[in-house]
């Protein structure tokens, strides 16, 4: 079993981090990643948060599968077990940050001034890892 460690454990590592970092601050109170799901949901079922029909919370959830591919992505780089493709937790991250600014931005505009370090950390991690993973994978297709 070979440990396998490439630019992109790192980037992975600091995703991971970033989820942590506070992603929203507003007035005195800072909200990180992990904390962003249920807080969306109790602004949805008090009605504080109306996205047309849709239902915001649902998609709240799945800000969890960025930390969650994190782990999974460094535990695949450092055992050697190819449990997720190599760039996973990049698009997630980009993908559910897109989302999460898409909905926020549609409910109110004023509030995308109040997102923090850690969001855009998420950000631009999620594009560096996601093209230094494409490279990685060129390069190695090319020496193989």
């Amino acid at each position: 079993m070979k440990i396998d460690i490439k630019y992109t454990t790192a980037i992975s590592a600091g995703l991971l981090m970033s989820f942590f970092i506070p992603w929203i601050r507003w007035s005195i109170f800072k909200y990180c990643g992990y904390q962003l799901p249920p807080i969306i949901n109790t602004l949805y079922f008090t009605g504080k948060l109306t996205i047309g029909e849709f239902q915001s919370y649902s998609i709240a959830i799945f800000l969890y599968l960025i930390p969650i591919f994190c782990v999974l992505s460094l535990v695949r780089d450092m055992t050697g077990f190819r449990l997720i493709p190599v760039v996973t937790e990049f698009v997630a991250g980009l993908v559910l940050t897109g989302a999460f600014y898409y909905y926020i931005a549609r409910y109110d505009r004023e509030f995308i001034g109040h997102l923090s370090i850690g969001y855009y950390l998420t950000v631009g991690l999620s594009v560096l890892g996601l093209l230094v993973g494409i490279v990685q994978a060129k390069l190695a297709s090319r020496a193989a």
